[in-house]
């Protein structure tokens, strides 16, 4: 349903990124595809990590 749209949303917003980081020792670095899949994520556990200083940041383990 969201599919087409978001995927094109990320591209329009990464590509941008990557292009004012793009390594030296290539020419250009572009997302030309990106997809969600067709099944939905889970989340198995989630881990807190209570002795951040800064509370505007957010730490996660992802697993894939």
């Amino acid at each position: 349903m969201f599919e087409p749209s978001l995927s094109r949303m990320v591209i329009d917003m990464v590509d941008p990124i990557l292009d004012q980081n793009t390594p030296g020792f290539l020419d250009s670095l572009r997302l030309s595809t990106f997809t969600l899949g067709t099944k939905a994520p889970r989340i198995d556990g989630v881990r807190t990590y209570s002795e951040l200083e800064d509370r505007s940041q957010i730490v996660m383990d992802w697993h894939a």
